[in-house]
């Protein structure tokens, strides 16, 4: 597992591994030396586990472990297959193949903006006869149609295209790299949280706290170089308007009931009331150390 997961690719591990020692939520083990491994390899290669539901009896066995956390979504329980005890699994795989591109629905084209050449752009569009497509158009929807067909003729022309389509909904995307340190930090987060007193957890989780802001400045430092190298002022000013406006990055939440909630404002109320569960939880948890 350790040569897989030294490439670039997304590895997704399923199955029923039988370490019932393993305390998921808090990425612990007390058990024997076969689960310990196992746990410090998951940790070690920035894996994320996303059953969070016993699987048999009281115990989380049937495990899916990615090293992208962005690949599996709607995870959900279903009936046991036949007289097993093992509750079955689903979920589904945010990915996209070839045949799924060419299956789906309409996508839009994606541009290099960067490499557009304007000045020829600006020709072509002066060479209109804009009063003749007036003359020949005379309602809104004609004239509005022959103009957005000259505009897209000339993005077609002047501004090369990417390999391959996309669909207008796409996510952010960091590096593959950065993504398992991001899980890895989350995971020895937990280990530290339960264990703070423990200067081996302290360590580690604060090691990968400063691999992973390196790794991180490293790749915008990446963006900003490939801005600038671009020689495009509007993409310019687009990422500086980007970083200086509100954004509504944050998605649906699951409330404490189950439901989903998409509301700014029930949002907001309920990560307060989390923040405020964690809160009082931590300061229970160390009184009753002190205690």
């Amino acid at each position: 597992m350790t040569v897989y997961t030294s490439g670039t690719q997304t590895n997704i591990i399923v199955g029923d591994l039988n370490c019932p020692k393993i305390y998921w939520p808090a990425a612990s083990c007390s058990g024997e030396r076969i689960s310990k491994t196992l746990l410090r390899f998951i940790v070690e290669a920035g894996f994320s586990q996303f059953v969070d539901f016993a699987t048999r009896g009281d115990n989380i066995l049937d495990v899916i472990l990615s090293d992208d956390d962005q690949v599996i979504t709607a995870v959900a329980p279903d009936a046991p297959i036949g007289h097993s005890d093992h509750l079955v699994i689903k979920f589904k795989l945010a990915l996209e193949t070839p045949e799924t591109v060419s299956n789906s629905a309409p996508r839009t084209a994606r541009y290099k903006w960067f490499k557009a050449d304007f000045d020829a752009m600006q020709a072509f569009l002066m060479g209109v006869d804009w009063q003749f497509m007036i003359y020949y158009n005379p309602s809104a929807t004609s004239l509005w149609d022959a103009f957005i067909s000259v505009l897209q003729t000339a993005i077609d022309l002047f501004v090369p295209r990417h390999n391959g389509v996309a669909s207008g909904h796409r996510r952010k995307h960091y590096p593959l790299s950065l993504r398992k340190l991001t899980a890895k930090k989350r995971l020895l987060w937990k280990k530290f949280r339960d264990s703070q007193h423990d200067p081996v957890a302290r360590r580690q989780y604060l090691a990968c706290v400063k691999n992973w802001r390196q790794e991180l400045k490293c790749f915008e430092w990446q963006v900003e170089s490939n801005i600038i190298e671009s020689n495009n002022l509007g993409k310019f000013y687009r990422y500086v308007n980007k970083r200086l406006t509100y954004r509504r990055d944050l998605g649906a939440l699951i409330g404490t009931d189950g439901a989903t909630v998409v509301d700014d404002e029930e949002k907001a109320t309920l990560i307060i009331i989390l923040l405020r569960l964690e809160l009082l939880t931590t300061m229970l948890h160390r009184f009753v150390i002190w205690y």
